[in-house]
């Protein structure tokens, strides 16, 4: 079972992600976070295979928090309302970059990407 962490500091933008995991029909063990400090240390823990990544959040951004993983073994998505990021994300080696709002559409073709290996991706 493929586990997935979704880090959002704002609870509906979690839960409609959650919605969409839900309506898939495979199933994911899923973590949430609400900053970039939650994440880490259930990265470091549970070792996710995606992360679903918010990029302004307190504490700990998602831009900080990539930075302070060491030797990533997840595909990293990032969901957020900047556009401004996107360059920077890809040059982390995110597998794709969500700009808020998206619909369920745009989500399953990222997650897509997601769950294939990263040798694949």
């Amino acid at each position: 079972m493929k586990k997935i962490l979704v880090v959002d500091d704002e609870i509906l933008s979690r839960k409609k992600i959650l919605r969409f995991l839900e309506n898939r029909p495979e199933t994911f063990q899923v973590f949430e976070a609400a900053n970039g400090i939650e994440a880490l240390d259930i990265i470091e823990k549970e070792t996710p295979d995606i992360v679903l990544l918010d990029i302004e959040m307190p504490e700990m951004n998602g831009m900080d928090l990539v930075a302070a993983v060491k030797n990533p073994t997840y595909n990293l998505i990032f969901q957020t309302a900047y556009s401004e990021f996107a360059v920077e994300a890809f040059e982390k080696n995110a597998i794709d970059y969500l700009l808020k709002p998206f619909n369920e559409e745009r989500f399953n073709q990222a997650l897509d990407k997601g769950l294939q290996g990263p040798s694949e991706a």
